[in-house]
């Protein structure tokens, strides 16, 4: 059991009136950590007790550095959700079709956003199309610059391009997307 003194054996008698020291020295044994005892030996010695602090130090730095990597693994992710899809956005195809391109398709998509949704960086094997039916949305495209749209307006995006889109706070978005893409790819991939 974790944290019980090692008393199976030491006793009184076999000490030889060491207790003293022992009681000084509380050696545990960690059973579900360790597979081993720690710093068990018949006759304690202040050399032995103090290479046994020294294993014991060491286990704890080890756990310590795990436990940090473990919290570290667990900040990125959080920091990763923030950085990928806030809100619900839905995605509805209207229409599917093969194109006389070879090896192109077009597709007609509903996108809708509620307020305050956002995007994760993400590209297309195509181009896009869009026309904003409803809403303000806040258009991020890399190395372009950031563009406010209105209902009514309509923009662009080449294929393979960064962006992602964010939709104003107090009301929903609504977008009609046409693209254009390579048949058979997938129509959105996470931007790298």
């Amino acid at each position: 059991m974790i944290g019980q003194p090692v008393s199976d054996y030491r006793t009184e008698e076999k000490l030889g009136g060491a207790m003293g020291v022992v009681s000084k020295a509380v050696v545990y044994k960690v059973k579900e950590h360790f597979p081993r005892t720690l710093c068990r030996s018949e006759v304690p010695s202040q050399a032995k007790f103090s290479n046994c602090k020294e294993t014991v130090m060491k286990r704890a730095k080890l756990i310590s550095v795990r436990l940090a990597a473990v919290f570290a693994l667990a900040s990125f992710s959080v920091l990763t959700l923030h950085a990928q899809q806030t809100g619900e956005i839905k995605r509805t195809v209207l229409e599917k079709k093969d194109l006389s391109v070879p090896g192109r398709e077009g597709l007609l998509v509903l996108v809708e956003f509620t307020p305050g949704a956002r995007e994760a960086k993400h590209t297309h094997p195509g181009d896009l199309f869009a026309y904003l039916k409803e809403g303000t949305l806040t258009l991020y495209r890399e190395g372009m610059p950031t563009v406010t749209l209105t209902p009514g307006e309509v923009f662009y995006v080449p294929a393979e391009k960064v962006h992602w889109g964010e939709c104003a706070e107090k009301t929903p978005c609504k977008v009609l997307v046409t693209f254009v893409v390579e048949k058979g790819k997938p129509l959105s991939s996470p931007a790298k």
